[in-house]
């Protein structure tokens, strides 16, 4: 992703929204690997806080995923 503009835009997108339910149980052993270049070291927090948006915007989302994954992703 460019930036997080780019990233807030990709996870609200409806065909993305669509699909998060056709894909989540098939990740749900994996863990997450992150990567980035870029030398914020606040850009962690900052897409935690887009995924805790999104969690507001689509809470039965939100509910899956701490059931998946636990609270703490």
């Amino acid at each position: 992703m460019p930036d997080l503009e780019a990233l807030e835009r990709y996870i609200h997108d409806p065909v993305h929204i669509a699909g998060d339910e056709q894909i989540l149980d098939k990740i749900e052993k994996l863990s997450a690997v992150r990567f980035t270049d870029a030398d914020d070291p606040d850009l962690g927090k900052a897409v935690y806080d887009l995924h805790v948006g999104k969690t507001q915007v689509y809470p039965e989302w939100g509910r899956r995923i701490e059931e998946l994954f636990g609270a703490d992703v």
